[in-house]
Formats: C-alpha cells, sequence, structure tokens
C-alpha cells in the first residue's frame, strides 16, 4: 500500500463514494476488501493489489448496512441493516441470495461457523440468532440483552456469545450460552 499525501504509512487512499463507511472485512482469498456503505445501501469491493474500488453492490432490501460476517471458505458474507433486515450476499455475483428479519437497530454481528448461526446485537436489548443452512436463513429464538449493547463476539472453542455495554457510567461484557 502507498502512502497518503499527509504522511500516514499503509493506508489505502480511495475515493468511496456512499457516505457513512461501516463495517469491513476481508473475503476468502485475501485478495479483496469489502466494506458496507450505510447511506446508499451499498456493499464495496476493493481490490487490495491495485488500491481500487472494483464494484459497488446494492445491499437492497437491507437497507443502511452497518454489520457484516464473513462465511468461512466460502464466497458468502452476512450483511445486517440497522432497519431489521439480514441479508446471505453471495460476493462472486453481487447479490443477496436470502434475508430474514432481525431486531432493528442492529450494528454489529458474530458468526459461528461450526454451530452455523449469526448473533445479531441490537440496542434495544435483543440478541436475534439465525440460522444457516445452506442458502437458508432462519430465525431462531433471540436471546434478551442488555439494553444499548452494540459489541458482540461468538467463541469459536466454547461457542459463547459476549457481548458489550455500558450502564451508568460503567462497562461492562456478558456472556450467553447459544441454545
Amino acid at each position: 500500500m502507498g502512502h497518503r499525501s499527509d504522511g500516514e504509512k499503509n493506508c489505502l487512499d480511495y475515493q468511496l463514494s456512499g457516505g457513512r463507511h461501516e463495517d469491513l472485512d476481508f473475503g476468502s482469498q485475501d485478495t479483496f476488501l469489502f466494506q458496507c456503505l450505510k447511506d446508499s445501501s451499498e456493499l464495496a469491493k476493493l481490490e487490495l493489489k491495485t488500491e481500487k474500488v472494483v464494484a459497488k453492490w446494492s445491499t437492497s432490501p437491507v437497507d443502511k448496512p452497518h454489520g457484516m460476517a464473513m462465511v468461512p471458505g466460502t464466497d458468502r458474507v452476512f450483511i445486517v441493516g440497522g432497519t431489521g433486515k439480514l441479508g446471505l450476499f453471495d460476493l462472486s455475483n453481487g447479490q443477496i441470495v436470502g434475508t430474514v428479519d432481525v431486531s432493528p437497530k442492529v450494528d454489529e454481528i458474530a458468526y459461528d461457523p461450526t454451530l452455523q448461526r449469526v448473533y445479531c446485537a441490537s440496542g434495544l436489548g435483543t440478541i436475534s440468532v439465525v440460522g444457516l443452512d445452506h442458502n437458508a436463513l432462519a430465525a431462531l429464538p433471540p436471546l434478551t440483552s442488555s439494553p444499548g449493547a452494540h459489541s458482540i463476539a461468538v467463541d469459536p472453542q466454547t461457542h459463547a456469545i459476549w457481548i458489550a455495554f455500558a450502564k451508568n457510567d460503567k462497562s461492562y461484557v456478558q456472556a450467553f450460552t447459544a441454545k
């Protein structure tokens, strides 16, 4: 990667319209970086070797995309919108192959490849749980969490779901057991 004009090293200097940039992740071959564009409801594909945006795809009906989680070993990625829709996106052709309703106000998501479940942390105090069976998405019973929890991670060994949140000027992490 080159140098930006302001002296920052190892920074990609790319022009990407589409408003606020949200979550980003690498594809299965680590040659592309994908980034959600919230205001334009698009997913951008950046080629790292050339430092160019090579594609932008609509994420509709997943509007205002925030979080994303790659499905390891595939060309699939989960994308969630703050409006309450989770989509499974095919990175080989830029198409949504499945959607399911989740709690609104989701910011981050985490995927457990062993259990084939994606967990969506909503600031409203709910963790939406969605199962993946090939391309089929199925809403599973949600978990009740703490209002304001937006950060989420899954322990790949124990399958525990972890959230982080703040309450009354204190920060907390809390674990949940996958059922």
